[in-house]
């Protein structure tokens, strides 16, 4: 059977990119290795529990904003439903805790009022986050020659702010010394002050919308289905052939699948992507511990995000690694959806999910520590959570391995490739590939602005939709 497009796994990146053709009249067919869409975005469920695996809210829905435009292109406002909690992150130290406000000028005065004697350079780097345009950013950071952390270096003086800003950088999956000033900021700006939207039910239903949309229009899904080939006639890429035997013809190929992957494993043929992609790193995955409670806890805090930590010393925060150097316990992530969605537990009930950064091993040795470091983690987070031992009613692991086996990224990597100033750039490993008909979608290809988030997925969906469409003529 021949399709004019056919989409290489079903996360975000691919069913964007196949929603936008679709809605275009192209016969497009997506192929889906997992039983269940979504890739980083799919939920499950255990007893009465909803957990997100990956991604737990959206961001940039601001008048301008990515995800705003996309849902008002594809008429998602009318099947998905979005609340934003009042304080969507929240730092919890030993000796100090702080509330981020996720209106800008909100957060600004607060800030401001904690760090007197910062007021000046605060205001002179919250000016960053009024400049709409993405070139005007680039100039003002100068983000080619400066990590986060110098780009922080240049405006304050003051260690402990430092690392409030740092602590969100975990979000990119890179210690702040070595991510993007550029896309740090884009992070701050797109996800910290215009995040948090959470989608009721969980993040399964914003897949399962885009792929009503997809199928409504035309497209093919076929889950569980793995492809093993991208064929290929000269220098062009024809279709695919799939671990099941079965062949499929086209004009164009996208893979939303791992660089790495992709190149090594499904392109056979000998190309300049499949070296680039050896040599690029990807970024951290994380050891995640999701919590069933009997009891409603999270309304002590009134966050969507808290981060635990020791201490806010900037040293340690990214560097303090535990378990032969694959977990840092010593920055935790707990999100507790539930201050925004009802739906998720019972009312007397809670869900919270914890993530500390990790690094793959093989699965055998995670099988190892797993439950060592749940341990640990559990009773880092009992400090702050008294008793939370004694109300788990559903108790699940993921691990780097866990995260590979399920979406074959790279080291079990949550953010495609690592966000650093060499990787960012647009051309280091572009939608458009050097085989003719091969294309990108997803938090694997560079698009100038860093990998992390579902908006810049989604927009990299958009994007190499509209280049098809262009090439086409129509």
């Amino acid at each position: 059977m021949s399709y004019d497009v056919i989409v290489i796994g079903g996360g975000i990146g691919g069913l964007m990119a196949g929603c936008y053709l679709a809605k275009a009249g192209r016969k497009v067919l997506l192929l889906e290795k997992e039983k269940n869409i979504g890739g980083c975005c799919v939920s499950f469920t255990r007893k009465n529990f909803n957990f997100d695996a990956g991604a737990h809210s959206l961001g940039t829905f601001r008048a301008s904003g990515v995800m705003r435009n996309i849902f008002e292109e594809l008429g998602l406002f009318d099947l998905v439903q979005l609340k934003k909690p009042k304080t969507t992150d929240q730092i919890v130290a030993s000796d100090f805790e702080f509330k981020l406000p996720t209106d800008t000028q909100q957060a600004l005065i607060s800030l401001i009022r904690t760090f007197p004697k910062e007021e000046a350079s605060l205001c002179k780097f919250f000016e960053l986050f009024l400049i709409d345009k993405y070139l005007a950013l680039r100039g003002a950071i100068k983000a080619k020659v400066q990590s986060f952390s110098e780009l922080l270096d240049t405006y304050f003086n003051d260690e402990k702010l430092k690392a409030i800003f740092e602590v969100f950088t975990a979000n990119l999956g890179m210690p702040p010394n070595n991510v993007s000033a550029l896309v740090a900021v884009l992070l701050l700006k797109e996800y910290i002050f215009d995040g948090g939207y959470c989608v009721l039910g969980g993040m399964q239903n914003f897949v399962n919308a885009v792929a009503r949309i997809y199928e409504t229009k035309g497209g093919v899904l076929i889950n569980s289905c793995e492809v093993d080939e991208i064929m290929m006639k000269d220098n062009a890429a024809v279709g695919v052939l799939t671990k099941c035997g079965k062949t499929f013809k086209s004009k164009y190929v996208i893979s939303s699948a791992d660089a790495h992957h992709t190149f090594s494993d499904l392109v056979k043929k000998n190309c300049k992507e499949k070296s680039t992609s050896k040599r690029l790193v990807p970024s951290e995955s994380g050891f995640v511990v999701y919590l069933g409670l009997k009891k409603h806890v999270s309304r002590q805090f009134n966050s969507l995000n808290v981060w635990m930590t020791k201490s806010l010393d900037r040293k340690s925060l990214f560097n303090s690694w535990s378990y032969d150097g694959l977990v840092n316990l010593n920055l935790l992530l707990c999100t507790m959806p539930t201050i925004a969605d009802n739906t998720l537990c019972a009312s007397d009930n809670d869900v919270i999910r914890i993530l500390a950064p990790a690094k793959y091993a093989s699965p055998n040795k995670w099988r190892l520590i797993k439950k060592n470091v749940c341990s640990d983690i559990l009773e880092i987070v009992s400090k702050k959570i008294p008793g939370i031992h004694d109300i788990i009613d559903v108790l699940e692991l993921a691990t780097p391995a866990t995260f590979f086996e399920y979406t074959y990224n790279r080291c079990g990597a949550l953010f495609g490739l690592a966000a650093t100033p060499v990787q960012c750039a647009r051309n280091v490993f572009p939608q458009k590939t050097s085989i003719d008909g091969l294309y990108l979608s997803g938090h694997w290809a560079t698009t100038g602005v860093g990998q992390s988030g579902i908006s810049v997925v989604s927009m990299s969906g958009r994007n190499i939709a509209n280049i098809i469409l262009k090439k086409d003529g129509k």
